[in-house]
């Protein structure tokens, strides 16, 4: 989506692919293949939209982290965590002049380690 999309969410993906998370773009795959894809994943990172939405269909799911831009307020992921028995943490982001939003690589990092209770789950 234009208004939350991470402008340099490259950054993050040495780190995420080093620490064994999936990285995909749910739109590019048909809805079956979704299902399959997070059926299994026990943490899900992802920017606010409907792509993290694809939680409720993993077995396994332990932890939802949502980022969001910090012009919102929505706990519609946190809600479907608390149905789901998991955990949800929110990195909040503030969107630069043109609306983008643009990680902190190691805040974010350091933020995703502390909210993590166990380094081995299955990542999407």
């Amino acid at each position: 989506a234009k208004v939350r999309r991470l402008e340099n969410e490259g950054c993050l993906y040495d780190y995420l692919a080093e620490n064994e998370y999936f990285i995909c773009d749910p739109g590019d795959y048909t809805i079956e293949q979704q299902i399959s894809l997070f059926s299994e994943a026990e943490i899900v990172v992802g920017s606010h939209g409907m792509g993290i939405n694809n939680v409720v269909f993993s077995k396994k799911i332990k932890y939802l982290i949502e980022i969001m831009p910090t012009t919102w307020n929505r706990v519609s992921y946190f809600r479907t965590t608390q149905l789901r028995d998991s955990n949800y943490a929110c990195y909040w982001i503030k969107p630069n002049e043109n609306n983008m939003l643009c990680i902190n690589k190691e805040k974010f990092i350091t933020f995703l380690e502390q909210t993590l209770s166990s380094p081995s789950p299955t990542k999407i």
